[in-house]
């Protein structure tokens, strides 16, 4: 299934419609470790999938109708029983990123996101009907599939982001303060999400909602999914791929116009997250589409 592999680093080939590939996989091919910029939902139909992220990371077992989805740069393993069958999504985050919402839903989502039919069957089986019909308008091919496909990932992250917000309300104790702290956590992720570019630290993002640093910190990761710190660097390197794929910015303006302050941080954080240095990014994007 992997078309196109340098390294580790895999190129998704779009078929007809740019930005979504999709795969109605039932052949017992294991993959290597790999990464894409595409962000990859897969969906055991029958039988499961066993999944690693990252190099030295879990292995976990997807079962049928489980939904795992694992954003871009990502690196990952895919280990397949002799037999099965599964959906599998490569899709760019692009269109979505800049919607407000959106944007702090996907930048939560790192290292991955399994939703469990077992642990949520009403929100698996809502995620499971919008995949089904992204593939059903996928194999139209007509004039307004692409449109169609892009109306129900966004419902697909829309259903899975309110989801995320009801499930975090119920960290905090009090019943009138859950709807507050949601709220207050989505604001200054949207806050970071436009400042990330800037000197921002988690003084001033706590300053924000009126947290103190210690309070911020305690409940940020617990509201959010992961730390202040990382989810500042993955919003400062989804603002740098985007500035790389204009070939006339020098990398180094790059690594300036995305909030690092020097190259030698931003070539060490990128590659670390990304398994390839910014320039090696640059040249595949430029053979991609060349």
């Amino acid at each position: 299934m992997i078309e196109t592999l340098n390294k580790h680093h895999e190129t998704v080939n779009y078929v007809g419609i740019d930005g979504i590939r999709i795969y109605h996989n039932t052949k017992a091919d294991n993959f290597p470790p790999h990464w894409h910029k595409e962000a990859e939902i897969i969906m055991p139909l029958s039988n499961h999938y066993d999944i690693k992220v990252g190099l030295s990371g879990k292995i976990h077992s997807i079962y049928e109708n489980d939904i795992i989805i694992i954003p871009p740069g990502e690196m990952h393993t895919i280990f397949a029983p002799p037999y099965g069958e599964r959906l599998i999504i490569n899709i760019s985050f692009n269109t979505y990123i800049n919607l407000k919402g959106l944007g702090v839903l996907i930048n939560t989502l790192s290292p991955y996101k399994i939703i469990r039919q077992k642990d949520n069957p009403k929100l698996s089986s809502q995620l499971q009907d919008y995949l089904l019909q992204i593939e059903t308008e996928y194999n139209k091919k007509d004039l307004f599939c692409d449109a169609s496909i892009h109306s129900h990932f966004s419902r697909f992250l829309v259903t899975l982001g309110r989801a995320n917000v009801i499930n975090t309300q119920q960290i905090t104790q009090k019943a009138e303060y859950k709807a507050q702290y949601a709220e207050k956590f989505a604001d200054v992720c949207c806050y970071i999400n436009e400042h990330c570019t800037e000197v921002l630290d988690i003084e001033d993002a706590a300053s924000h909602i009126g947290f103190s640093k210690f309070h911020f910190c305690r409940l940020f990761k617990e509201f959010v999914g992961c730390t202040f710190h990382n989810y500042l660097i993955n919003c400062q390197l989804l603002h740098a791929q985007r500035l790389i794929s204009s070939p006339s910015i020098p990398i180094t303006e790059v690594a300036l116009q995305s909030g690092f302050t020097s190259l030698t941080t931003f070539n060490r954080t990128f590659k670390k997250k990304k398994h390839c240095t910014p320039t090696e990014y640059r040249r595949m994007l430029k053979q991609q589409h060349s």
